[in-house]
């Protein structure tokens, strides 16, 4: 192949375009977040988790600001509810009209060309988290750095309404009865980053073993610990309740089981469908 009149080999091509795509990334080091959400739990909660994660592989610690710059509104990562984002600039605000549509859960990207203002837009409060996952997997970070590309125009929309995994605390597994509350925390962070809305968890008594050596917590504490993780960004909350019992005819059996089930579910912080 012939670039300005020289013969370059396909090999020594691919890497002079890699090296030129390196080259065209923004530097996002100096960046500020912008969150145009004042009272939303949940996408207060995608703007510290955006911030959080970008700080741990970067080291950098992008400060969040609560309103547009007076002065230059340049360097900003602006986040949150498109519908809310009223005080963009017209030029982003008609790129963002252009872009298709979102449905529920869905998010835009948007970042113009030599431009110093990226917009995560979600369609509603979910769709801000996941558009911040999205954007997440997109930077270069190191210590010291942080790489976006220039230019960005993104509309994505879930395919189907129930992406969901199931956590179960107990010792039929062989990982999850080891975990602490943090390490759950972290792990649904991560789905939810993904794509996830749904957790499914289970009540203490699902099998044969209530309890293990490894468990940090009681299966019933951390059963709650795992309902508010997920209120807390936003996802529904499942449950797996077998019924294990040995007696459903009697009148007495029928109400201590109904009586075990009240009582776990009024622990829960959260909790929008059962599973029997």
């Amino acid at each position: 192949m012939k670039i300005y009149g020289k013969t370059i080999a396909p090999l020594a091509l691919l890497l002079l375009l890699l090296f030129q795509a390196a080259a065209q990334k923004t530097d996002l080091s100096n960046y500020k977040i912008l969150c145009a959400e004042k009272n939303n739990p949940q996408v207060l909660k995608a703007v510290a988790v955006l911030q959080e994660k970008i700080g741990k592989r970067s080291q950098l610690q992008l400060p969040v600001i609560k309103s547009w710059p007076k002065k230059s509104a340049e360097n900003l990562i602006v986040v949150g509810i498109e519908n809310n984002l009223k005080f963009l600039p017209a030029e982003y605000a008609a790129e963002l009209a252009q872009l298709p549509a979102t449905r529920a859960e869905g998010f835009k990207l948007l970042a113009l060309e030599k431009a110093k203002i990226i917009v995560i837009a979600g369609h509603d409060s979910r769709g801000v988290l996941y558009g911040a996952g999205k954007f997440l997997r997109m930077l270069e970070m190191e210590p010291g750095r942080i790489k976006g590309i220039p230019a960005l125009k993104t509309s994505s929309s879930p395919q189907y309404p129930i992406r969901g995994h199931q956590l179960g605390y107990r010792p039929k597994t062989n990982a999850y009865d080891a975990w602490t509350v943090a390490q759950y925390d972290s792990y649904i962070r991560d789905l939810a980053l993904f794509g996830a809305n749904s957790i499914e968890i289970m009540p203490p008594r699902t099998d044969d073993d209530f309890s293990s050596v490894h468990m940090k917590l009681p299966a019933i504490e951390m059963m709650v610990h795992q309902s508010r993780i997920c209120r807390e960004y936003g996802l529904d909350v499942w449950m797996w309740y077998p019924n294990l019992g040995s007696d459903y005819t009697s009148p007495d059996s029928i109400r201590k089981e109904l009586a075990e089930r009240e009582q776990i579910f009024s622990l829960l912080p959260k909790l929008d469908a059962l599973f029997v």
